[in-house]
């Protein structure tokens, strides 16, 4: 068989992300680095809610202390049925595939609804493109055992439940995603102005279900509710130390602007800082508004995946987390990459730029000093914002083409 014969077989690009995650898992543990310090967190919470145990606890745990709900614990039960060491290399294939998926579904959903470019070739190029453009995001996810990858792979279900018309499941797994993180509260006000409340009613009542579950472990009613203050002050916490506006590393949209623009000196009273944060949220609604009219006139691709791939893209930008998040650009690169040829000169220039700010900064690669000034001072957060400038150029050209 000959290389080219090969490449065109439409396997040939999961293939590929899988060795890549295999192959880490290997250099890993040769390495003695098969750490995954997160699953560790979820793992000893799994432990505690099946023997009913208080799962928040601050001076033991130190800085890995559970942070998240107690709903979120029992998706990580069947996993105690094995010891921690067996466990990492489960949820280490677990994720594997998690990840070769997520990066099957993100390209056939935004292949053309006319049938188009759908040439296993460019699918398996824009497999190792997109993979290595994101591969410090996902290799650190793997590192560390989050579960960000997770939830970007739950919102893809959510979105083909919904232009499946599946509502009850794609609410239901909505919910779910709350739970583990909050990210999935982003699209409560999409599913608002597409005017969906069938899906916004039955997101609130699988919350109230979700919200319930963990009642099955903790009967004493006291208790269950201590778990959900508990969570709620872990949350006040963590949004504490990490909504300084001005401070380093800060990858949020509210920081980026206030940090690098002369609002730096006026934010320097905090006084300021709520008026600046809704002149910043009026802004990207107006944003949001302009961009879902311009995808609901794209012919080329499916409004609602456009839509999920901006509201996903934008998630490391609005929320208060570190620079791991940004493993939910992958959706909006490969989109790019995809109608790549569209873009004017300019623009592919812009794209590329985005692609170097949000997966460049390897420090093995850049060393130490400069991986740390490329941090501080919010390259992947530029490149996120590039990125989705890009994006919204490519809309505008797609809106008004019916064809590639």
């Amino acid at each position: 068989m000959t290389v080219l014969k090969l490449i065109k077989r439409p396997w040939v690009g999961l293939i590929f992300i899988i060795v890549v995650c295999l192959s880490f898992l290997g250099a890993e543990a040769i390495n003695h680095r098969l750490w995954l310090s997160d699953l560790e967190v979820y793992y000893k919470a799994a432990c505690r809610l099946i023997n009913s145990e208080n799962l928040y606890r601050h001076p033991e745990d130190g800085h890995y202390i559970f942070k998240y709900s107690p709903v979120s614990a029992i998706i990580f039960i069947p996993l105690t049925v094995f010891s921690f060491e067996t466990s990492k290399i489960i949820y280490w294939l677990f994720l594997t595939g998690i990840i070769a998926t997520t990066f099957y579904l993100s390209i056939q959903l935004i292949l053309p609804k006319n049938g188009l470019s759908q040439a296993s070739v460019k699918n398996n190029f824009l497999y190792a493109i997109a993979a290595l453009i994101v591969a410090l995001h996902f290799l650190r996810e793997l590192h560390l055992g989050q579960v960000n990858y997770l939830l970007m792979f739950m919102y893809v279900l959510v979105l083909m439940a919904y232009m499946n018309k599946n509502v009850v499941s794609g609410s239901f797994l909505l919910s779910l995603s709350i739970f583990i993180k909050p990210f999935g509260l982003i699209f409560l006000p999409y599913l608002l102005y597409r005017k969906k409340l069938k899906a916004l009613i039955f997101v609130g009542i699988s919350v109230l279900v979700w919200g319930l579950t963990p009642l099955f472990f903790y009967r004493d009613w006291h208790l269950f509710i201590n778990q959900y203050s508990a969570w709620i002050n872990e949350i006040t916490i963590e949004m504490g130390h990490k909504q300084a506006l001005l401070a380093n590393a800060n990858h949020t949209i509210f920081s980026v602007v206030a940090r690098f623009t002369p609002l730096r000196f006026l934010l320097s009273d905090p006084g300021y800082v709520p008026f600046y944060q809704l002149v910043i949220l009026t802004a990207l609604m107006f944003f949001f508004y302009k961009t879902f009219k311009l995808s609901s006139m794209c012919k080329t691709a499916d409004h609602t995946v456009l839509d999920f791939y901006l509201i996903i893209g934008f998630i490391p930008l609005l929320a208060f987390t570190s620079e791991n998040a940004f493993v939910f650009e992958q959706l909006l690169v490969i989109a790019v990459l995809f109608y790549f040829k569209m873009l004017s000169k300019f623009e592919k220039i812009l794209a590329i730029l985005s692609f170097v700010f949000i997966g460049g900064n390897f420090a093995e690669l850049t060393g130490h000093q400069l991986s740390v000034f490329l941090d501080n001072n919010s390259f992947v957060a530029f490149g996120a914002l590039l990125l989705i400038v890009v994006y919204y150029r490519l809309l505008y050209k797609m809106s008004r083409s019916n064809s590639l």
